[in-house]
């Protein structure tokens, strides 16, 4: 994976170029289990998943998230190793599944229909929860890409075409409504969603609806 710096004349320079430190052949030598199939970043933090990586001393789970620290000038030095596995019949499919906010990274596994949560302790970070969704079926892709603000997070699972809002609250992630629609953001207290079989072809016309929609506050 090659990792881009913006210079103060807005040109992007390649400053370093990251490869796994740990891993062996998983389904085929061109894959090198698959490292850098997601990424999440933040000002000081990187990770990057590997989800056909068995990560040596991980034993058989299949699935690392690799961590890596920013440092003082500019380059990423990996400060973990992550079990995030997979399940048994892996399958690649696209999407950001893993996410910052704010003390955690929330790293999705579309095939085990779950989302790991991280915790930022000293020195790295610690697995503290396992979100999964309230209806999720048995084809369910749950945690196929997250979109994450502050203490909030929207899952996404495409093959019911849905979308779940989690929040952190009272020392714990909690699901707090489903939306139609696996096509939402969350932006603030805005969230929108489009649901893909709400677009169809009207004459010479494709489109359909996308909902808004403002969070608020539960009376206690």
């Amino acid at each position: 994976m090659f990792v881009f710096s913006k210079t103060s004349s807005g040109e992007w320079t390649e400053i370093q170029k990251l490869t796994p430190s740990s891993w062996r052949w998983a389904k085929a030598e061109f894959l090198h289990g698959n490292y850098g199939q997601s990424v999440a970043i933040t000002d000081s933090m990187l990770a990057v998943k590997a989800p056909f990586d068995y990560g040596g001393d991980l034993s058989n789970l299949r699935g690392v998230t690799y961590i890596y620290k920013r440092g003082r000038d500019g380059k990423y030095e990996e400060m973990q190793q992550l079990s995030t596995p997979e399940g048994e019949e892996l399958r690649v499919v696209s999407g950001t599944d893993m996410a910052f906010l704010d003390n955690f990274l929330l790293v999705g596994s579309g095939t085990s229909k779950k989302v790991y949560v991280f915790k930022r302790i000293t020195g790295g970070y610690q697995k503290v929860t396992e979100l999964t969704a309230s209806d999720d079926g048995p084809d369910s892709m749950f945690g196929i890409a997250i979109d994450g603000r502050g203490t909030q997070a929207m899952i996404k699972e495409c093959r019911s075409d849905s979308s779940y809002l989690f929040s952190y609250e009272g020392g714990a992630f909690r699901e707090k409504a489903k939306f139609d629609g696996c096509n939402a953001a969350l932006s603030g207290n805005t969230i929108v969603a489009q649901s893909n079989p709400d677009f169809a072809m009207s004459e010479t016309i494709y489109g359909g609806p996308v909902f808004w929609y403002d969070l608020i506050c539960e009376p206690v």
